[in-house]
């Protein structure tokens, strides 16, 4: 699977065992510029700790998936081509 050039956002990364930790790095093997949410401040350095352990770094960003604002903004700031929910 060739997903280079390809921004994905994955949602819903809680811990190493999350399907949606597995999804991003499933992702990021194959190419894709994985794009990852967290809901809040409280949630931030876990999950800027996981990515990070999957070597994606510096690509994760807080958007609260009620606020349809937030999901705009992450959608139209990084050309979002697929999202994935969790």
């Amino acid at each position: 699977m060739n997903l280079k050039s390809k921004n994905i956002l994955v949602t819903g990364i809680a811990s190493n065992r999350s399907i949606s930790f597995s999804i991003a790095k499933i992702l990021h093997d194959a190419g894709a510029n994985v794009i990852v949410s967290y809901q809040n401040e409280r949630l931030k350095d876990r999950v800027i700790k996981l990515t990070d352990d999957i070597g994606i770094i510096n690509n994760a960003y807080q958007c609260d998936l009620t606020n349809d604002d937030e999901i705009l903004n992450i959608h139209l700031g990084f050309g979002v081509s697929e999202v994935f929910y969790s």
